[in-house]
């Protein structure tokens, strides 16, 4: 429910402070940031407060008031961000062309709605890395503005190359998993540990994984992708041997997935989300260091290392 629908039917004056807020505070058609500051919060009342933000509109932004400081932040960065597309809207024409896939680099697009929709998904990764942004001040909109102008080209490229790489690690890994599926259809242990490879690979890299990771998780795709590669091999010609590393993984894993269980239905700190998001990576790094040892893992990972990590959270609020 955004603030500026009526709130919850209450006493007039209550209402009455709400809207006297609302006259204050909201405006619609902005397309530059010529409003002055932006507060996080603001009384309408003796006893009620809002949380004004930015909200997209038609090739504009709107101020709005909002009843709850999460719904104004969401919106915020969102309009924000359509402020910067707005401002920097001759130059993104040229950024789509940076964003380009070509040729016989696109084979890995398939699997994620095809070129165009790799291309779209960049694009939209790129404006959310560049723009949205919680900023509440003109000084703020035109400091960052200046920052980023020079690199956007740059960064661009950076990202599509990025994605490259990972299209073409995943593309190569399916190959190798379909392979070995088709020359082990009669051997169940095989093709047992290939559905649950499947299973894994899906949750590694979604359909919309530029969505779900910034930039420096990005970079570490593509070996994770190889090390699934890696085992998957191995493990067509010593599937008892993958079942044992399979099993010690998945310990790990029942138990963060118990813990993210136990963060979600008990409102969990920030801090405690962060540590969770950390031993996800360390259990991927943990899978690399027992099915492909020979690409190396970012840090030092190890069954102890896991149990200190997941006795940590436990103890987190």
């Amino acid at each position: 429910l955004l603030s500026h629908d009526m709130p919850d039917q209450g006493p007039d004056d209550t209402n009455q402070a709400w809207k006297r807020g609302r006259e204050k505070w909201e405006r619609e058609g902005i397309r530059e940031w010529d409003f002055g500051d932006l507060p996080e919060i603001v009384p309408v009342g003796p006893s009620m407060m809002a949380y004004p933000g930015l909200e997209p509109g038609e090739k504009c932004a709107n101020i709005r008031l909002f009843q709850s400081a999460q719904k104004a932040i969401t919106s915020h960065l969102r309009g924000v961000r359509q402020l910067f597309m707005i401002h920097f809207s001759r130059d993104l024409r040229f950024l789509k062309q940076d964003l380009s896939l070509k040729g016989t680099q696109c084979q890995g697009a398939a699997y994620f709605g095809g070129v165009p929709g790799v291309e779209k998904a960049l694009y939209e990764c790129l404006l959310r890395m560049l723009f949205q942004k919680n900023i509440r001040t003109r000084e703020g909109f035109t400091r960052h503005a200046e920052a980023v102008r020079s690199g956007m080209s740059s960064q661009a490229r950076e990202l599509r190359d990025q994605v490259l790489k990972v299209l073409d690690a995943y593309h190569r890994t399916r190959s190798t998993l379909h392979r070995i599926e088709n020359n082990s259809r009669g051997n169940k242990a095989v093709l047992e540990m290939c559905a649950l490879i499947r299973e894994e690979l899906q949750a590694l890299v979604p359909e919309n994984f530029l969505e779900m990771y910034p930039m420096d998780r990005l970079a570490h795709l593509p070996r994770y992708l190889k090390a699934v590669e890696i085992r998957v091999e191995r493990g067509a010609y010593d599937p008892l041997k993958d079942q044992k590393k399979t099993a010690e993984v998945a310990a790990f894993r029942e138990e963060m997935e118990r813990l993210n269980h136990d963060a979600l239905s008990s409102g969990a700190s920030p801090e405690k989300k962060e540590a969770l998001e950390e031993l996800r990576w360390m259990i991927e790094e943990f899978k690399v260091s027992l099915f492909a040892q020979e690409l190396k893992t970012a840090y030092p990972v190890s069954s102890k290392r896991l149990e200190k990590k997941i006795d940590e959270i436990k103890r987190m609020v």
